[in-house]
């Protein structure tokens, strides 16, 4: 079942979003109080030291170190990102309610994730099981035995794998609103918002409430997006990006 929440600007001042908006504005006040020391300072810093004629050099390296770092930070979020964490967080809450769950985590896991680490320091190690590398009737099985798809991505841009568990008949839950309002299967999921608690009570409403409607929608919309159609819309998308 779709949720449709009406945003405005005053909730970016609520205990809900606080951290959050205390984080990014560290984050935006630390820059421009790096731009205005190197503005103002660094000029009478040459002038007394000597050097004026190396100073453009010294705005160029600031402003490359700065670009470089930033487009950095953002590889390194969507290399390790926060979905781990997310769901991890998430699935120890609902264990409160449904202490007999357990969490799958199928499909390759970098080194880089320290994804054992996460689980053991949650106190999940028994309750979590990483599959690693699934192929064919495993990936099958995996899907057979699961009683609700969790997809906390908000970095994905297709999402396929909402296709292969409409198809295996399991309900869906995404945090990623962007992506459900683009996806064909948008209609057939049941959105929660990127926060440990919201996806905790959207997956437990999976789990004990009656999701037969929202199965056998999202089952009807993947028989119909077929590869031929997956084909067509594709190339149709190119040939208008072409110009006809």
């Amino acid at each position: 079942m779709e949720e449709t929440i009406d945003g405005r600007w005053g909730e970016l001042l609520t205990r809900r979003y606080a951290a959050a908006v205390a984080t990014l504005c560290l984050g935006v006040a630390l820059y421009a109080l790096n731009t205005f020391l190197v503005s103002t300072s660094l000029p009478t810093a040459v002038v007394e030291l000597g050097g004026v004629d190396l100073i453009s050099w010294a705005f160029t390296v600031y402003l490359v170190a700065a670009i470089v770092a930033g487009a950095a930070a953002a590889m390194v979020k969507q290399r390790l990102g926060t979905r781990p964490a997310l769901l991890l967080a998430a699935f120890a809450e609902l264990l409160r309610e449904l202490p007999e769950a357990r969490l799958v985590l199928a499909g390759p896991v970098s080194r880089r994730l320290g994804l054992r680490r996460r689980i053991d320091r949650a106190g999940l190690t028994d309750r979590v099981v990483v599959t690693g590398v699934l192929r064919g009737d495993e990936v099958l099985a995996a899907y057979r035995h699961a009683g609700v798809f969790a997809f906390p991505s908000t970095t994905d841009t297709q999402g396929i794998v909402l296709h292969e568990a409409a198809l295996a008949g399991l309900p869906i839950v995404m945090v990623d609103r962007e992506l459900a309002a683009g996806h064909p299967l948008g209609a057939a999921v049941r959105l929660a918002d990127p926060a440990p608690a919201s996806l905790a009570s959207a997956l437990r409403a999976s789990l004990v409430g009656d999701q037969s409607e929202a199965i056998q929608r999202a089952l009807l919309l993947a028989y119909a997006l077929t590869p031929a159609l997956f084909a067509e819309r594709t190339l149709a998308a190119y040939r208008e990006a072409l110009g006809g």
